[in-house]
């Protein structure tokens, strides 16, 4: 997909999803005022999305993991899965032994701002999702966050979070960690402006451990910050840095209330997103559009 615009749509403005080896580039698409800028339940590997803007959607990027959804689970941004993924188990869930591994769900070279709107229409699944996130990644594995510019989002410029699905749980939930993923390179500013929870807004906020303690080997790099994250920057570039060889979980099992916390603050951002006013957007400017848009497409009404 090449230069596509979408905006005023209650779901996502682009959705690519189910395909664990998806073989897919997404090259400088404009999303605004949708619910989700982009949505991808469920798929990975080779995957790029570079040089877009994402702006004034309630939030801007949003690969996850999902179940039921559109299967099979899970999202696994590495670029040589395991046989066994390809047609998992109910329940079986990628692990990480380092952070040393080869990602191909790339998101680069991206302008990721202002994804504070209130009033986007929304429905289903992405009505609940987390509101005012850059990049948010529910139960997410093995994905690249690079050189992006992700400024002014009002929760999280990068939230990522255990995806419990459904939740809260029953005998069907799948237990999605968040593992594997290096965020580097990227320059944020100005996030985190909601008001929801002083600890958790800002820059970056990643959650693991609270369900499992296999939210691991997560790195961070040469990422430019101008606020707050949780954990702190410091820790972010040094015990959660990407020169180590391993990383641990954020929130250990052992402690409870600060996962207890991060859990609440989740909780709250979707009920905002859930609770918010609903409007039809401002009509687009007019797009270019392609010069000869039925070239080698088989005839239609549209292309006769």
């Amino acid at each position: 997909w090449e230069k596509i615009y979408a905006s005023g749509y209650d779901d996502s403005g682009m959705y690519l999803g189910a395909c664990q080896e998806c073989q897919a580039k997404i090259i400088e698409p404009v999303m605004e005022n949708n619910q989700l800028g982009y949505s991808g339940s469920n798929s990975g590997g080779s995957l790029l999305i570079e040089g877009g803007i994402f702006r004034r959607n309630s939030s801007g990027v949003a690969p996850n993991g999902e179940n039921p959804g559109d299967g099979p689970p899970v999202q696994d941004g590495q670029c040589n899965h395991d046989p066994k993924n390809k047609k998992p188990k109910k329940g079986w869930l990628p692990e990480f032994t380092t952070t040393n591994i080869a990602r191909c769900t790339i998101i680069r070279h991206n302008l990721i701002t202002e994804n504070n709107n209130n009033s986007t229409p929304a429905t289903g699944s992405a009505e609940g999702a987390p509101f005012g996130a850059g990049v948010e990644l529910p139960g997410d594995y093995g994905d690249l966050v690079e050189e992006n510019t992700i400024t002014d989002n009002a929760s999280d410029g990068v939230l990522a979070f255990e995806y419990p699905n459904p939740f809260p749980p029953t005998s069907e939930t799948i237990y999605f960690q968040n593992s594997g993923n290096k965020v580097a390179k990227n320059v944020l500013s100005g996030n985190g402006t909601l008001g929801m929870n002083p600890k958790f807004e800002g820059d970056i906020a990643f959650e693991g451990g609270v369900f499992k303690e296999k939210s691991v080997d997560n790195c961070f790099s040469g990422n430019t910050y101008s606020g707050n994250t949780y954990p702190a920057p410091s820790e972010l570039e040094t015990t959660w840095g990407c020169q180590n060889a391993t990383t641990p979980n954020f929130i250990t099992l052992a402690n409870a209330s600060e996962g207890t916390e991060f859990i609440d603050y989740l909780l709250a951002l979707q009920e905002h997103s859930e609770n918010r006013t609903r409007e039809p957007q401002a009509a687009p400017p007019a797009q270019e559009t392609m010069s000869n848009p039925c070239r080698e497409v088989p005839v239609t009404p549209l292309c006769p």
